[in-house]
């Protein structure tokens, strides 16, 4: 079941199933998934539209550090030309506010390098409960309340909170760098974690299952 809530991982399965309007057993008709993809949108990730290079330079110039910086270079030219002293203060503040913009920039594309290789892995297709049939779809088009079924070697398509499982253990070394795996149940928590990602009986997009079998 596909959700993010983390007051879900203190109900029992059928309480989650009543709360997301589902069934345990069948899953969701045809129609209401229909009708939750067309409310929640597509189960992908989606980049926004990358600003022109000009543009990228003109917003870090303007933060604060960099305005600061700037009027600090203005000011030093200004004193060198009125007082004839030299150059090095303004090319040395004028250096600065240049790497600070490169290494910016740099961040940016390194991250827009990782979103790229993150959608690259995005599973094209899973198996899922509707209507009572098992049944392949695109990962795109899961919805909150889909019914996942996994087991070892599987990809998890989206996060999802475990209502059934049989020796279950995920890989999250891509979230947490840990290469152990780790025991994931189906039973509700006593209490909520303050972090998601410590929750015992959810799964994670991009995360991949080990050993075991969920639903």
């Amino acid at each position: 079941m596909t959700t993010t809530t983390k007051h879900l991982t203190r109900l029992t399965p059928s309480d989650l199933a009543a709360e997301l309007t589902t069934n345990t057993k069948t899953g969701l008709t045809a129609k209401e998934a229909a009708a939750r993809l067309q409310q929640n949108g597509r189960n992908q990730l989606t980049a926004a539209k990358k600003p022109s290079l000009l543009r990228q330079i003109g917003h870090h110039l303007s933060d604060i550090t960099s305005l600061i910086l700037l009027f600090a270079v203005g000011l030093s030219a200004y004193l060198a030309l009125t007082t004839d002293s030299d150059w090095t203060k303004t090319i040395v503040i004028g250096a600065i506010v240049i790497l600070n913009v490169v290494i910016a920039l740099y961040q940016e594309h390194s991250a827009e390098k990782a979103l790229a290789a993150l959608k690259a892995m995005t599973i094209q297709t899973v198996t899922v409960v509707r209507e009572g049939k098992t049944q392949t779809i695109q990962a795109a088009e899961l919805v909150p309340g889909d019914l996942i079924l996994l087991k070892a070697g599987d990809a998890v398509p989206a996060d999802a909170r475990i209502i059934q499982s049989q020796e279950l253990e995920a890989d999250e070394a891509i979230l947490t760098g840990e290469s152990l795996g780790v025991t994931k149940t189906a039973e509700a928590l006593a209490t909520a974690p303050d972090d998601l990602g410590d929750a015992a009986n959810y799964i994670f997009s991009g995360t991949a299952i080990t050993s075991g079998k969920a639903t």
